[in-house]
């Protein structure tokens, strides 16, 4: 008896620890993809205000965004039963789709390309937040007891994400006032 009890115990740890490794790959192809929405909304923000040598890289960074959203798509189709993040990764793709790939605006139009920076940056906030957290905790990463489990959770998924975009909106902001100032925003 105590060795079925020993045995099934063993079980379910070794099903927690892969499904916490699989929260970890969730989250890591998760991360790729919202840097490269970001990279995107930046480099857009400053051609859009007048960088005008920056249409290639915003060219090359819309095909970098495809290509991440396609590698998140595999992982979630991957592990998406573990962590019912279907629903929430669809409405992702289709808020991806129409703000980057479909959502275009004319350089020089500097209240439209602000406009579109701000949904942009929502777009980016609502998918770190529901699909961070929602994997965090159905992975159970989030949950964990010891103090050193909490913390490194606290930067990966709360902090760390936080401080990325705060950096990133900077970037994007500077870059596009440089733009606009007639300044290289490269």
């Amino acid at each position: 008896q105590t060795w079925k009890l020993m045995e099934a115990t063993t079980q379910q740890q070794i099903e927690q620890a892969q499904k916490e490794l699989a929260g970890v790959e969730y989250l890591a192809a998760l991360r790729g993809f919202v840097r490269e929405l970001q990279h995107h909304r930046d480099t857009s923000h400053a051609w859009l205000h007048g960088a005008a040598t920056l249409r290639e890289t915003v060219e090359r960074r819309q095909k970098d965004v495809e290509a991440a959203l396609s590698a998140m798509d595999g992982v979630d189709r991957r592990v998406a039963a573990k962590f019912g993040t279907t629903r929430l990764w669809n409405a992702v793709i289709g808020g991806t789709r129409a703000l980057v790939i479909t959502d275009t605006v004319k350089p020089g139009d500097q209240a439209r390309a602000n406009e579109l920076f701000h949904r942009r940056s929502l777009h980016i906030g609502e998918t770190n937040a529901a699909l961070l957290f929602h994997v965090g905790d159905t992975s159970h990463l989030s949950r964990d007891l010891t103090r050193e489990g909490y913390c490194l959770m606290n930067v990966l998924q709360g902090r760390g994400p936080e401080l990325a975009e705060h950096l990133s909106k900077a970037r994007g902001l500077g870059a596009g006032l440089a733009a606009a100032a007639g300044r290289p925003a490269e």
